[in-house]
């Protein structure tokens, strides 16, 4: 293997700034940032999101707009929601990401101890959701993970 092969003499990298009242962010601005979720608890996006990029400061941040202020977040958290495996993930798991009320069978079931029946159980998610439920989390799931991707090819530095 050449090494020099592994070094290049010439290359361009665009770096992304965001700047606050003309001022560049800097991670002492960074660090006062609000930690807002630009999803709603069931994952739809808020109203007038805007995505700048994603800092790396520890973990990696998304950095975002309402228009009125501007946001960070984790991007693990929404991975974890975009990535998960309804055919694998656990109730019990699943129920620390999405909000179950959303669910049709947790919603029209009346019998409290049916509930608990699953409440802590280990039944796979997929096992309670109709075809309708599982398709409407999957195209949530497509959406988040293609704003992730995006978000990972705009890096900002602070």
């Amino acid at each position: 293997m050449n090494i020099e092969n592994l070094f290049t003499e010439k290359t361009t990298i665009n770096i992304s700034v965001v700047k606050l009242h003309k001022q560049k962010i800097n991670k002492t601005i960074f660090n006062q940032l609000l930690i807002y979720s630009p999803f709603t608890e069931d994952f739809h996006l808020r109203r007038q999101v805007k995505f700048f990029g994603f800092v790396n400061e520890k973990v990696k941040w998304m950095l975002w707009t309402d228009d009125e202020s501007i946001y960070k977040y984790e991007m693990k958290r929404a991975a974890k929601f975009a990535y998960l495996n309804l055919d694998d993930e656990k109730l019990d798991e699943f129920k620390k990401i999405y909000p179950i009320r959303q669910i049709r069978y947790f919603k029209e079931s009346h019998d409290e101890d049916h509930y608990n029946e699953y409440d802590n159980d280990r039944t796979i998610v997929s096992a309670i959701l109709n075809e309708e439920e599982k398709l409407e989390i999957e195209k949530k799931q497509v959406i988040i993970r293609r704003i992730l991707d995006e978000l990972n090819e705009r890096q900002i530095f602070l």
